[in-house]
């Protein structure tokens, strides 16, 4: 299983895509992203979330997800999550100063 520090000088890290449901963390696969995410976060190498990667750093961000009742995607894989994208929305508030 690769861990963060065996890409460290690396220019840039992509986290994702899915499938999946981003703050499901019984499933394996969704607790390792977690724990990816967690351990970019705390170091030095830049990183990007795609799709499932992105929900999962928002979720880390503590930001709120809100689940659409259907993706907004291109296409679905019937579990009610997109192949392209999950259909959740990631709100965050933000102030004008």
């Amino acid at each position: 299983m690769l861990e963060v520090t065996q890409v460290e000088g690396s220019d840039l890290i992509v986290v994702g895509p899915g499938p999946g449901d981003p703050t499901d963390v019984s499933d394996p696969k969704i607790a390792r992203l977690h724990a990816i995410t967690r351990d970019l976060l705390h170091g030095r190498t830049p990183f990007l979330g795609v799709c499932l990667g992105h929900q999962v750093l928002a979720d880390e961000l503590g930001l709120q997800l809100i689940r659409r009742e259907s993706p907004n995607q291109v296409c679905s894989d019937g579990s009610g999550y997109s192949a392209v994208g999950s259909g959740w929305w990631i709100a965050q508030e933000f102030s004008r100063g």
